[in-house]
């Protein structure tokens, strides 16, 4: 078993990794920390704001279920989500909403490992994230 990329950071006991979000034309760029929910399956979800900010394009609307199973509607768009310890960016559709809280789905997970031919580990003993290479 070889670790490609090991991350620890807990916060309000939620597992996170820290990422960058530029826009399709890579002129914009934020650094982010995603909180990873395996509850949500879509690829990533975040704020009007941050949206606004990254000046993205927006594609149009999509009506989700959140947690309570409450039925809203979120604006749609691309991004493209970036990882500096693999240095690559990946194009993914994102959902924009209220809140502040960037989220990281069970959708981008399945790519990244995908694309990195590895599989994730979460250790919630350790509070850490394993990407393994396969």
């Amino acid at each position: 078993m070889i670790t490609i990329f090991s991350q620890t950071q807990l916060k309000a006991n939620q597992l996170q990794l820290n990422g960058y979000l530029t826009d399709l034309k890579k002129q914009n760029k934020q650094h982010i920390s995603l909180t990873i929910d395996t509850g949500f399956e879509g690829f990533l979800y975040l704020s009007k704001t941050l949206a606004k900010s990254l000046k993205l394009e927006i594609t149009g609307t999509q009506k989700i279920y959140i947690g309570d199973n409450q039925e809203i509607s979120v604006l749609t768009a691309n991004s493209m989500l970036g990882f500096d310890w693999i240095n690559t960016t990946f194009d993914i559709p994102v959902l924009i909403g209220s809140g502040d809280e960037i989220v990281l789905g069970i959708n981008l997970l399945k790519k990244l490992t995908a694309q990195l031919q590895c599989s994730i580990l979460l250790n919630l003993n350790e509070d850490k994230v394993d990407f393994i290479k396969t």
